[in-house]
């Protein structure tokens, strides 16, 4: 009996030394937070750069992981009036835009109103266009390319007086913008505010000169020319200078309310290309590039909301 007594205390000392031992279960403390917004950013833009509407493309993509739910996009095409005209109410002078799909014949939509505005140097373009069909267009393509690149006056003329008398010369010119698209506009054939051209003084209303534009890509007669719009001097790289792609030509001059500035060309999108005018009539020049380079932001925030089109 002492030997079995014996054995019980020993079973028992050895079962309590194993609970013992078994370390008590503990709950383990939270990991550290990740993916914690950054501190706001207290730097302001650089100096000289104008600020920009923000970009649906700063979004996480839609139906990603991060964002199960489908992002709306920065604004509804039906929504485009109401933000243009919350946009052109904060800019100095009268801005407006006329946009259309390439290769359409559809009315443009105009934003804002842009009431008849001069052409000035944007006529070049379908001046330049006219000379390419003649024989001499070969010969004159060094200076077709210093009218549209550098908006070069004289280079302007010399393609100008290539096409005849100045009624023969706008006679040319209006069968290009018939042919592109434009029916309504009539090229100045004489000069009525010395000592500016006469094609630069044509009336040239921006629905007109998108309609135009939108066939610019299209038409093998017209290549060399917009090929040109494609390499714009440093100097003149404001407004659809600024989206990247862009073929584009400008024309400036005095105005009753101080400067008018106007730009239009084709422009890429997500989902094809658009033709676009824009005109800005403000105080002075360097407020009017400045306002059209704001249009040209505003105008990349909604590329996404625009009807796009192809050849």
């Amino acid at each position: 009996m002492r030997t079995t007594l014996g054995l019980s205390l020993i079973a028992v000392l050895l079962v309590g030394c194993s609970s013992a031992a078994t370390p008590a279960t503990t709950t383990a403390p939270p990991p550290p937070a990740t993916g914690a917004a950054p501190p706001p950013s207290t730097a302001g833009p650089s100096p000289g750069v104008l600020s920009q509407i923000p970009q649906s493309s700063a979004l996480p993509p839609a139906g990603s992981e991060s964002d199960p739910s489908p992002s709306p996009p920065v604004a509804a095409a039906e929504d485009l009036p109401a933000s243009f005209a919350r946009f052109a109410a904060t800019q100095q002078g009268r801005v407006s835009v006329a946009v259309v799909p390439v290769g359409s014949t559809a009315t443009p939509t105009v934003l804002g109103d842009p009431g008849d505005p001069v052409a000035w140097s944007t006529s070049k373009v379908p001046v330049a266009i006219a000379v390419e069909g003649t024989p001499q267009g070969p010969e004159l393509r060094p200076t077709m390319r210093s009218a549209i690149t550098a908006s070069d006056n004289d280079a302007a003329i010399r393609l100008w007086q290539s096409l005849g008398s100045p009624a023969e010369a706008a006679a040319a010119t209006d069968r290009v913008l018939r042919n592109f698209g434009d029916h309504r506009t009539h090229t100045q054939a004489e000069q009525v505010r010395p000592p500016y051209t006469a094609f630069g003084q044509t009336r040239w209303s921006l629905a007109d000169q998108a309609r135009f534009a939108a066939q610019l890509p299209c038409r093998a007669e017209a290549e060399p020319v917009y090929a040109a719009m494609g390499n714009i001097a440093p100097s003149q790289q404001w407004g659809l200078g600024r989206l990247t792609g862009s073929r584009f030509k400008g024309g400036w001059g005095p105005s009753s309310a101080g400067y008018l500035v106007r730009q239009f060309g084709v422009v890429p999108t997500p989902t094809g290309r658009v033709a676009v005018a824009i005109a800005v009539d403000a105080p002075s020049f360097d407020q009017g590039t400045t306002t059209l380079s704001r249009t040209a932001d505003w105008l990349r925030g909604h590329l996404g909301d625009l009807s796009a089109g192809a050849c």
